[in-house]
């Protein structure tokens, strides 16, 4: 048998599904997902708040800071968005794995850097076990069967049609994950 790595665009795809599901699991909303590359990325996921009071810390499926804009993440936020902004890396590890090949392609790039960003202002031992933390957490969250099946269902629809409002997302994952759980989902339609 022979194994295939992920062609990049696969990567991507399956990269901002991991971000969508883990962040819908945690309680965000997806507004809009994309796979179409620019110079600043080669794809993004943008979500929907659900504690309005750190709207600017949600913006391209990573953690982003802007502390001009509002107060930082309470400590109580920071693991939810550090999981949300990992899961993105998780889930092209847990691609390569499927296909039976070393995952040691999948670059930290970004993502990676937000984060270490988002936890500067600890510590060292409090950065290192929060990212641990965060990234533990994405990988248990994927690693349920339904979950990547949700990964999987996203990454094949955003390869078909390169980006996904948030309603087609919503629809996608209400079908996949609330149908598997026999329970109505959580997050308003969009």
């Amino acid at each position: 048998m022979r194994y295939q790595r992920p062609e990049p665009r696969e990567r991507t795809a399956y990269h901002e599904a991991g971000h969508a599901v883990v962040g819908y699991l945690l309680g965000w909303q997806v507004s809009y997902m994309s796979i179409q590359a620019n110079t600043s990325y080669h794809g993004y996921t943008a979500f929907i708040e659900p504690r309005p009071p750190h709207r600017h810390a949600i913006l391209l499926g990573i953690v982003t800071f802007d502390l001009a804009t509002g107060p930082q993440p309470t400590e109580e936020d920071l693991p939810d968005l550090l999981t949300r902004g990992l899961a993105g890396i998780v889930a092209e590890r847990y691609l390569y794995a499927h296909r039976g090949v070393s995952a040691r392609p999948v670059r930290l790039g970004r993502d990676t850097r937000e984060a270490r960003a988002g936890v500067k202002g600890y510590p060292k031992e409090r950065q290192r076990e929060l990212l641990a933390a965060a990234e533990q957490h994405a990988g248990q969250l994927l690693m349920v069967p339904e979950h990547w099946r949700a990964v999987d269902v996203l990454a094949h629809a955003l390869l078909a049609a390169e980006s996904l409002s948030g309603s087609e997302v919503w629809h996608l994952l209400t079908q996949t994950l609330d149908r598997s759980s026999g329970q109505a989902s959580s997050l308003p339609r969009p």
